[in-house]
């Protein structure tokens, strides 16, 4: 459970989205919900806004952070994240202590065997995968 993050964050959003492994979402007629379900699985984001990192860390940028609870354990933590979710590092755009959560609660995300990164590359679709 997120019981650190659920008392953490301000506004705390969750996304249950389902990903489809095979098809990539910005071709796929079904992207919102995939026909072919073997390719696809569940995954929770949370987005919500971090007040302590926002006012006491000079230029508190997007976080991404993502959790395998398979594994039992946060593999990736990304600081700056902005590049990664496409929000341009310049401008009003309000990402000061905004955090990004991925729940990979099925344990579906591709791990390394170290288990400490993402390894995409080791998927048959896996540019799509990534993407997803």
């Amino acid at each position: 459970q997120f019981q650190y993050w659920e008392h953490q964050l301000v506004e705390l959003h969750k996304l249950p989205l389902i990903v489809d492994r095979k098809n990539d979402y910005q071709t796929a007629n079904d992207w919102h919900l995939p026909q072919d379900s073997e390719c696809t699985y569940p995954c929770n984001v949370y987005i919500g806004f971090d007040p302590v990192r926002a006012t006491h860390q000079k230029g508190g940028a997007c976080s991404l952070l993502i959790f395998s609870r398979i594994s039992g354990r946060l593999f990736l933590h990304e600081q700056d994240a902005r590049g990664a979710l496409h929000i341009t590092n310049s401008g009003t755009d309000y990402c000061q202590g905004l955090t990004v959560l991925v729940d990979d609660h099925q344990g579906n995300l591709p791990l390394t065997p170290t288990k400490e990164d993402l390894a995409f590359g080791l998927d048959e679709y896996g540019d799509i995968h990534k993407r997803n």
